[in-house]
């Protein structure tokens, strides 16, 4: 039995850290590890700023029902 069929028969929830490299490798899993530590840090960031985004319109509609003629000059 290869490594691709080991795996494949393996359930998700019952891999390990050791199991993982040692059917795919450690060169491949501290690779793999890399990619998704990285693309966590990339989705933190997209959520942040997609909530400043989100609040963004809020503040300036806030602003305007208080100080309604600021925003008739524009």
């Amino acid at each position: 039995m290869d490594n691709r069929s080991q795996f494949k028969s393996l359930s998700a929830k019952h891999l390990a850290k050791r199991t993982v490299q040692g059917l795919i490798g450690l060169k491949h899993f501290s690779k793999a590890r890399r990619a998704i530590v990285n693309q966590q840090r990339v989705f933190a960031i997209q959520v942040f700023e997609l909530h400043r985004l989100i609040k963004k319109p809020k503040q300036l509609y806030q602003r305007k029902l208080r100080h309604p003629i600021l925003f008739l000059i524009v």
